[in-house]
This record gives structure tokens, C-alpha cells and sequence, in this order.
């Protein structure tokens, strides 16, 4: 017999997957050729820590993990480095995922 269980986490996962390739391709896009005034936020760093902090069972441990690698090669920036302060900051959420869960929105948002 089927897990109904199974085919919704799978999903997600590819879901949260997708997503993050999209914005890494997006992000690798010429966009503007002048430099801009004002810093960016790393969106695929902002999409997995709020996709941890909501749904944790969608993104595990290892998906993040080669999903921050990859993000380490495409953008050139030491392989392994950023990866490991992603993967500890996720880590950290997912360990307070059910405080987060019970706090009004402004606390969260604070």
C-alpha cells in the first residue's frame, strides 16, 4: 500500500529545490551592468532559512547542504565556507522550530 505521506514530502522538497536553482539562476543574470548603491540580500539564503523556520521536514539537512555548496561554486566564493554557516544558522531554526510556531507575528518577525 502507498504512503500518502510520502509523495507531499517528496514534492516539497522538489518544490524547495526548485526554487532555490531559480533564484540562483536569477542571480546569475546580467542584470544592470553598473554597480548599484546599495547592498542586495542573499535571497537563497533568506528562501532556505524561512523555508526551515516554516516547514522543516521539506528541507533536510543534506539538501541544504548541497544546495549551499552549489551556491558556493556558481558564486565564486570559497567552497565550504558559507556552506557551514548555512547549514549551522538552518540547523539552529529547525532546533527552535516549535518556539517559533507559537510566537505572534511581530515577535517572529522581530
Amino acid at each position: 500500500m502507498v504512503d500518502p505521506v510520502r509523495p507531499h514530502l517528496w514534492r516539497g522538497r522538489l518544490v524547495f529545490v526548485g526554487l532555490i536553482l531559480g533564484l540562483l539562476t536569477l542571480r546569475l543574470l546580467p542584470v544592470e551592468t553598473a554597480p548599484g548603491s546599495w547592498p542586495w540580500p542573499d535571497l537563497v539564503l533568506v528562501v532556505m532559512l524561512v523555508w526551515v523556520a516554516r516547514r522543516p521536514d521539506l528541507a533536510p539537512t543534506l539538501i541544504i547542504a548541497a544546495l549551499a555548496f552549489l551556491t558556493d561554486l556558481v558564486c565564486q566564493r570559497p567552497p565550504g565556507a558559507w556552506s557551514a554557516v548555512v547549514l549551522l544558522t538552518a540547523e539552529g531554526l529547525r532546533a527552535r522550530h516549535g518556539d517559533i510556531r507559537t510566537m505572534s507575528v511581530a515577535a517572529e518577525w522581530g
